[in-house]
């Protein structure tokens, strides 16, 4: 009878600990990602950056007063390993995004409101803007200038 409840009592902790997990990190590995927006040569302060990957999740950012951003996946720093392509978007009023990055992949373009693109608005469109990076595993190399155009 002991033994039993021994073996029930470890059978519980396994369980236990195979659904709820042992602290460890949920999700996929991210590793530091940013850069630096410019528009003519002038950071754009408050775009929004979003960084589509080939396969796994969106990550985003907002650019500071010098154009330069974060990224971010769901509620962790960082981006997952692989290539991407990228949209940003700035408009007079500041950042517009009120869209968790998995809507926003599903839209296929940034949503806008009734403002003024502050940039050329091909950079909204995440399959033309010509925008692409390729995180690494290596954080030196995850920073990425992105210095826009008309």
């Amino acid at each position: 009878m002991k033994r039993s409840v021994c073996y029930s009592s470890a059978l519980a902790i396994w369980c236990a600990m195979n659904l709820v997990g042992c602290g460890g990190q949920a999700g996929p590995k991210l590793y530091s990602a940013g850069g630096k927006v410019t528009y003519q040569g002038q950071p754009v302060k408050n775009a929004t950056v979003v960084f589509q990957p080939d396969k796994g999740p969106v990550a985003t950012a907002t650019t500071d007063d010098s154009g330069k951003f974060t990224l971010s996946t769901g509620p962790g720093s960082g981006a997952v390993e692989g290539r991407y392509q990228i949209a940003v978007t700035a408009v007079s009023g500041g950042a517009v995004v009120n869209m968790t990055p998995e809507e926003y992949a599903k839209q296929g373009e940034m949503p806008v409101a009734e403002r003024k693109s502050l940039i050329p608005e091909k950079y909204a469109d995440i399959a033309n803007s010509g925008l692409t990076a390729i995180v690494t595993t290596t954080p030196e190399k995850n920073q990425f200038d992105l210095s826009l155009a008309d």
